[in-house]
Formats: C-alpha cells, sequence, structure tokens
C-alpha cells in the first residue's frame, strides 16, 4: 500500500507498508556540500523497530505480541510519548493487560491496532505534531 499524504520532512514517516516491510523516510536535514539541503533519507524496515517524529530505533527485540515485556516496552517509555500505537501485523492482538494497564497508569496512551491501520494513524499524528510513538512487530 503506498501512502501519497502530504509528509513533514522534518520528522520520520511512513511512506509505504507491504506485508513483512515498511518504507521508512528519515528527516531531511543539514546542508551537503554545496550547501543543498539534504534531501529525506528512505529505510526499508523488515523487522519490528520504535520511531517517534524524531527518533528511530531499527533493533527492537521482540518479533511478535508474546515476545512483548516490560523491558520492551521501557524503550518506548524513554522517548516520553503521550501515546504510544502498537502495530501487531496484519491480525489485531493483544499483549497481556499488565503491559498496557501500567502504561495508562504513567498517564501514556496505548492504542493496539493492526499494523496498517498504525502505520497511517502515525503518519495523520506526527504531521498534527503530535508526541506519538509507533511500535511496530514485524
Amino acid at each position: 500500500m503506498q501512502f501519497s499524504q502530504d509528509q513533514d520532512v522534518a520528522s520520520y514517516t511512513i511512506r509505504a507498508y507491504a506485508v513483512g516491510k515498511i518504507d521508512i523516510v528519515a528527516p531531511a536535514g543539514g546542508m551537503s556540500s554545496g550547501s543543498q539541503p539534504r534531501a529525506q533519507q528512505p529505510y526499508v524496515m523488515t523487522s519490528s523497530f520504535i520511531m517517534t517524529a524524531t527518533c528511530l530505533i531499527d533493533d527492537w527485540p521482540p518479533q511478535s505480541v508474546k515476545q512483548l515485556s516490560d523491558d520492551n516496552l521501557k524503550l518506548i517509555v524513554a522517548l516520553a510519548p503521550e501515546m504510544i500505537l502498537l502495530g501487531t501485523g496484519n491480525t489485531l492482538q493483544f499483549p497481556a493487560s499488565h503491559l498496557t494497564v501500567e502504561l495508562m497508569a504513567q498517564g501514556i496512551g496505548v492504542e493496539i491496532m493492526t499494523t496498517p491501520a498504525a502505520c497511517r494513524t502515525y503518519n495523520i499524528l506526527v504531521n498534527e505534531n503530535r508526541n506519538v510513538a509507533l511500535a511496530i512487530l514485524l
């Protein structure tokens, strides 16, 4: 699925989603040696990752909802998001309830979604300058 929404060139955004892979565009930044702005950099993610508008953690260990742990979620909490979007693949799967209860007790909203829905929602929220973290299980 190709996304065509206008993208914020200062943020990590999702360019496209396919089963088992997500195309990410890294923020444009800095100047090239010719004093031209650097173009956005594309990445293809094929394993689980965490992303915010300003940060990409491309080595997030869990590969399934069953592998999620408190330690895995501490990486996201350290980014201080107001909301976490958890993409669980093409099928909606819910993690153990104690994991989400702890996040909500800390004032962090949690939305569990299929991966395509999480990607679309993330792009919308980032373009609204919301402090959101995307956690994708691939």
